[in-house]
C-alpha cells in the first residue's frame, strides 16, 4: 500500500506505534483508518527487520520512548499475533525498559497472556470495549469480554479498559455507563475514556447507519468528549472504586508512579486524578541540545517552567517526542502534520 513505510514507525500523541503488519478486517464505522488501511492484513516488514530499525530510529530512547506494538493492524488477529509476541520478545531478549502497549478487541491465547506477563518491562493490554450494537461494530464483543476474564491471574502486566469511541445518543447514557461499569470494574486495573475522530469518510460512515448526532459536537480536537461528560464518568466511577483517565498517557504514566508524559495536566482539568501531584512536578533540564540532534535548528525559548517555544516548523512527531523526553509543552511557530494525520484527514 501507498505510504506504508511510513507507517511502520511513526511517533504518535501517546506512543511510537511499530508494526510489522497493516489493515484490520473487523470492520468498525468508527474507525479513521479505514481511510487509509486496506480491509486485508498487509505484511511490511518481519520482526527483528522492525525492532533494528526502532533502534536506529531518530525519535527513539532506550527505557523512555513509549512503545505500542502492531496498532496499524490487531496484534493479535491470526495474521499479526505471533510477530506481535516475537517483537515482545525480542525487547524481553535485548533488556530494554520502555513502557509497551498492545490495543486490541480481540482475545489473546493463555500462551501469549503469558508472554505479557513476564515482567521484564512495564505492558499495558488496552481491550477496547463500548458496548456498541453490531451495525456499528460488526465484530460483537464476546472477545473482549472473555479477555477480562482470562487475565484474573495476571501479576505484571496491566489490563486498561479502553472505552472508545463513546458517541453521542448512542452509548452515553447514565444506563450506559452503569452497565459498563459493572462489566469492567473489579476486572480492569483502570478505564480509558475517549470520544471519536470523524473525519470525511467516517462521517459517511456513520451518516449511512442513520448516526447524525456527532453533527453537533466539536470534533476538531482530537477524540473530543465533553468535559463535564467526563467528569460525569468520572464521578460514577468512583462509586465503583474504579480509576477512569482521559488519555492513553496519564493511564500508562500513573502505573509507572510519574508524571504524564504528554503533559495534559498543563491543559486540562486534572485535580480529580490521583496521579495529579507527579503531573505538577517539573523537570528541569537543558533542551537545546536534543532539539540540535533533530536538527530543529531555529531559536528555542522558555516562556514558563511547563512551555518551550520553538521559533521554526517541526512535525507532530518531533514535538511528541520532545514533550515526552522532556515533560514540557512544546509550541512550535508551525506544526506539520504526521503522515498518518494527513491520511485520516481525508
Amino acid at each position: 500500500m501507498e505510504n506504508e513505510k511510513e507507517l511502520y514507525i511513526q511517533y504518535l500523541k501517546s506512543y511510537l506505534s511499530v508494526s510489522t503488519h497493516i489493515g484490520c478486517p473487523l470492520g468498525c464505522i468508527y474507525c479513521s483508518g479505514q481511510s487509509f488501511y486496506p480491509d486485508l492484513v498487509e505484511k511490511i516488514t518481519d520482526p527483528n527487520s522492525l525492532v533494528d530499525d526502532v533502534y536506529k530510529y531518530k525519535l527513539f530512547r532506550k527505557d523512555i520512548t513509549p512503545i505500542v506494538i502492531n496498532n496499524r493492524s490487531d496484534p493479535f488477529l491470526p495474521k499479526v499475533r505471533k510477530s506481535s509476541m516475537d517483537i515482545l520478545k525480542r525487547f524481553y531478549e535485548d533488556g530494554i525498559h520502555n513502557p509497551v502497549t498492545f490495543i486490541t478487541k480481540l482475545t489473546p491465547t493463555p500462551e501469549e497472556l503469558s508472554i505479557l506477563d513476564e515482567g521484564r518491562l512495564p505492558v499495558f493490554l488496552f481491550v477496547t470495549y463500548s458496548g456498541l450494537d453490531k451495525k456499528i461494530e460488526p465484530f460483537g464483543h464476546e472477545s473482549q469480554l472473555n479477555t477480562f476474564d482470562l487475565c484474573n491471574d495476571r501479576k505484571n502486566f496491566k489490563l486498561i479498559h479502553y472505552w472508545r469511541p463513546i458517541i453521542p445518543t448512542i452509548n452515553d447514557s447514565d444506563e450506559d455507563i452503569r452497565k459498563m461499569l459493572d462489566t469492567v470494574s473489579g476486572k480492569c486495573d483502570a478505564s480509558v475514556v475517549s470520544g471519536m475522530r470523524v473525519n470525511k469518510t467516517t462521517k459517511k460512515s456513520l451518516h449511512d447507519k442513520g448516526i447524525t448526532a456527532i453533527d453537533d459536537y466539536d470534533y476538531s480536537k482530537h477524540k473530543y468528549l465533553d468535559k463535564d461528560f467526563q467528569l460525569k464518568i468520572k464521578k460514577m466511577a468512583k462509586e465503583y472504586n474504579h480509576e477512569v483517565f482521559s488519555h492513553t498517557s496519564c493511564a500508562i504514566s500513573t502505573f509507572m508512579d510519574k508524571a504524564d508524559y504528554n503533559l495534559h495536566s498543563n491543559t486540562n482539568f486534572c485535580d480529580v486524578c490521583k496521579n495529579h501531584s507527579n503531573c505538577k512536578e517539573n523537570c528541569g533540564q537543558v533542551i537545546l541540545d536534543e532539539f540540535r540532534k533533530l536538527d530543529l535548528n531555529s531559536p528555542v525559548s522558555e516562556d514558563t517552567d511547563s512551555i518551550v517555544r520553538y521559533q521554526g516548523a517541526m512535525t507532530e512527531e518531533e514535538r511528541s517526542f520532545l514533550q515526552t523526553i522532556f515533560k514540557k509543552r512544546i509550541i512550535p511557530e508551525e506544526l506539520t502534520l504526521s503522515v498518518s494525520e494527513q491520511l485520516m484527514a481525508k
